[in-house]
């Protein structure tokens, strides 16, 4: 899978913090993840995205607790938002991932 990124995270740790685990999730980086993740997090299925030939980062925005990136899978033009919630508020740690994807009919 090629990964595309935003390349406008240079000023926000935490929203490269965001890429950076998306993509580890992506890459199935189980070394990254580990690290990175709670102790309780699980790990959402992504058979449907990991199918994809190029995912490209839409944008990632951190605020408080919570991250978000979107990104679009360019094969197949499904979008898919990564929803994440911060141990605490440096954004050190995942403590939740929750995964949606939708198909969108753009004119």
């Amino acid at each position: 899978m090629k990964i595309i990124v935003t390349g406008t995270c240079g000023n926000s740790p935490k929203n490269k913090f965001v890429e950076d685990f998306t993509t580890a999730l992506l890459e199935n980086d189980g070394a990254f993840l580990n690290e990175y993740k709670d102790d309780d997090v699980d790990i959402p299925n992504l058979i449907k995205i990991q199918e994809c030939g190029t995912v490209e980062y839409i944008y990632a925005i951190s605020h408080g607790r919570a991250g978000n990136l979107l990104c679009k899978c360019l094969d197949n033009g499904i979008y898919f938002s990564f929803n994440y919630q911060f141990t605490n508020t440096k954004g050190e740690k995942i403590k939740e991932v929750i995964v949606t994807s939708e198909m969108i009919d753009v004119k």
